[in-house]
């Protein structure tokens, strides 16, 4: 799983053991500097202690390496040097102070989304917008700065017009043997970091999203809950008059199979709009604008004293429709 609670820092664990202090397959993105994804640092395993007065949380990690791409300028040129450390013990320090400073920006990310009013609501929403449309422009700007990165260190279009025949088609093979090895390594490295930062940012971008439509579906479901009980009383009150036969049981069990049908058409609304493939208006509406129509129809035919349920007057209509052939008499 990856946690981003810790401003500056996104953590990926993939296993926690029973004691929930000790972890493995740890990967820590450090973006305290606020200069894109360029600093990581993995570990096989560790564990997780809080200080006494529990403003820090000390990282004890095990085994590891720390990847770290650095900008050096030098004579009006960025050069990015890549450094990697192998460790067998380190430490990391997470300061938990600025928890007490934004209790309130908590609620962005919890569930009591669902206890909020709708002023709450509502602010709520625009403010994840406004860090979702953020995230993802600055996803794209660092995106493309190392794609241009990448791109410029293409060392053949620094040479000499001159010096380009002797290079052969096959890159990897102008190079000596052992150099090909470390070549190797580290594009491989570099690919598998490229990977976990597009899955990651993936991932984030989906929570978010995501977490906005539960908002909205909650926004809805405050007005379209609130309908759903006048829908239905306009549907059962229209049967108990119209169904004279049966007493009470008729009625309430035909009442009983138009709420299930109701909470279905809600749930399965709520499914797709939490997954974006509707609007969340539509998701938590469709259940009251299919309702609707049958509770003004009931409701008229109850007002007329129409025998809606009795058989023999759907015969006579059923007749009236499809002409029978009539028997001939010897």
């Amino acid at each position: 799983m990856f946690y981003n609670g810790i401003e500056g820092y996104v953590i990926r664990v993939g296993k926690k053991d029973k004691d929930g202090n000790t972890i493995h397959d740890i990967m820590i993105y450090d973006h305290s500097r606020h200069m894109g994804n360029n600093s990581m640092t993995t570990a096989e395993w560790g564990k997780m202690e809080l200080t006494p007065d529990k403003r820090f949380l000390i990282f004890r990690l095990f085994n590891g390496t720390n990847y770290e791409e650095r900008i050096d300028l030098r004579d009006n040129e960025v050069n990015r040097p890549f450094q990697r450390t192998q460790f067998h013990e380190q430490s990391q320090l997470f300061d938990l102070s600025a928890f007490s400073l934004t209790r309130t920006d908590e609620n962005l990310f919890k569930k009591n989304y669902e206890m909020q009013n709708i002023r709450q609501l509502t602010h709520s929403i625009d403010s994840i917008q406004t860090q979702l449309l953020l995230e993802k422009q600055s996803f794209a700007k660092s995106f493309m700065e190392n794609l241009t990165f990448y791109r410029n260190l293409d060392s053949t279009k620094r040479k000499m017009a001159d010096t380009l025949p002797k290079f052969k088609p096959d890159v990897i093979t102008n190079f000596k043997v052992k150099e090909r090895f470390t070549i190797l390594g580290t594009a491989r490295n570099s690919a598998i970091a490229a990977r976990q930062n597009l899955g990651y940012s993936k991932d984030n971008l989906y929570a978010k999203e995501k977490l906005i439509h539960k908002h909205q579906i909650v926004y809805h479901k405050k007005f379209s809950f609130s309908m759903a009980c006048f829908l239905l009383f306009f549907i059962g009150a229209p049967l108990g008059a119209i169904i004279r036969k049966g007493g009470l049981g008729m009625p309430a069990v035909i009442s009983t199979l138009f709420f299930i049908l109701f909470w279905i058409m809600s749930f399965i609304g709520e499914k797709y709009a939490a997954e974006g493939e509707i609007p969340a208006w539509q998701g938590m509406w469709i259940a009251s604008a299919v309702l609707m129509p049958i509770g003004i129809f009931l409701t008229y035919k109850a007002t007329n004293d129409a025998s809606l349920f009795d058989i023999d007057a759907w015969t006579r209509f059923i007749k009236k429709l499809i002409p029978f052939p009539r028997e001939q008499r010897l």
